[in-house]
């Protein structure tokens, strides 16, 4: 007998966000991990709700645990010592009941949770370029300013040089 314990890699999510950090890993935003505790709990519940039920023990036994270090993915798992033989009933085809879970979760959570990854990246990439296009913008203003200031400033120092010279009068000296 034996229990089930996988791990369900997000490679593609995992890719997509690095692209805002230009490959390295980061901390996940918490739109993220929203979308993938969300994840979570819709693959418990997929495995739970389809799971056959006679004492109630190995559906109860269900994990699923996020993990986002050293990959980013599921541990899926369950503990009771006989859930990798679970068939339902009448059924052989396709393998234990577990297999053809994993792979429904495949089809329908994970690329789900691949697609909005991918929307919520786009975003922050968007948001990102305008942020670079804004600061590019701003570090322009602040050059045209330091110049325009600089040529206001040589304009009225030329300005005041002759009232300067003109004040100045040789010879004369002040008492102490």
């Amino acid at each position: 007998m034996s229990t089930i314990d996988l791990y369900i890699d997000l490679r593609t999510a995992r890719n997509k966000i690095r692209e805002t950090s230009k490959g390295k890993p980061r901390n996940l935003t918490p739109e993220e991990l929203d979308i993938l505790l969300t994840g979570q709990a819709r693959i418990l519940n997929l495995l739970t709700q389809t799971w056959p039920v006679r004492t109630g023990d190995s559906k109860n036994a269900w994990r699923v645990k996020l993990k986002t270090k050293p990959t980013l993915g599921y541990q899926v798992s369950n503990a009771m010592d006989y859930a990798s033989y679970v068939f339902r009933a009448g059924e052989k085809a396709g393998g234990p009941l577990y297999n053809i879970l994993i792979a429904q979760v495949f089809t329908d959570i994970i690329t789900d949770i691949n697609t909005q990854i991918a929307q919520v990246v786009d975003i922050q990439l968007a948001r990102m370029e305008q942020d670079e296009q804004y600061t590019g913008e701003l570090e322009e203003l602040e050059r045209i300013n330091r110049v325009e200031s600089a040529r206001v400033l040589r304009k009225a120092s030329a300005r005041a040089r002759p009232l300067i010279r003109a004040r100045r009068r040789p010879g004369r000296r002040f008492a102490q």
